[in-house]
């Protein structure tokens, strides 16, 4: 991580952009989470950024949710992420209910804060791959961006979904 660390200071952090970088690693039967961010606190407690990148991965005891990005703020101090904290300890669970409450949340989030757009794409990868198996996809789009994404057209009066 140290090698993507420098590429990131060398890379990205002379170019002015605040950047993060989330990482979920499965490792056996480890689950880690951190990532990269040029982002910090000043004295008065603004955001700042600059052009060294810290990095920290650490291992989780259990499920957890999170929330990064422009959004992350808004998803926290509004408590957003409590509907879908109520469901990481409920086994079994299909992957697209899940994706579909990542969506919901994503949309409430987006009705606080411009900065994040209600339209998402969420993925869901397996714990174990099998041959024949991988991740379950589903983008959450208006109708107009999914008919302009799969290349149909459709004469749009309404967006409401199925």
């Amino acid at each position: 991580m140290e090698h993507l660390r420098s590429r990131l200071d060398r890379d990205i952090g002379p170019e002015g952009h605040s950047l993060i970088i989330n990482l979920l690693v499965t490792e056996g039967e480890r689950r880690l989470a951190g990532g990269f961010t040029n982002l910090a606190r000043d004295r008065a407690g603004a955001i700042v950024f600059g052009d060294a990148f810290k990095y920290a991965l650490n291992e989780l005891d259990g499920p957890r949710s999170f929330a990064s990005g422009s959004g992350g703020v808004t998803a926290l101090r509004e408590r957003l992420l409590e509907p879908l904290e109520s469901q990481l300890e409920i086994r079994p669970r299909k992957p697209l209910d899940h994706m579909n409450l990542l969506a919901t949340v994503n949309r409430r989030v987006a009705a606080i804060d411009r900065t994040v757009s209600p339209f998402c794409h969420a993925i869901f990868t397996r714990r174990r791959f099998r041959t024949g198996t991988g991740a379950t996809e589903r983008p959450f789009l208006s109708q107009a961006k999914a008919l302009r994404s799969t290349g149909r057209s459709s004469s749009l009066g309404s967006t409401r979904g199925h």
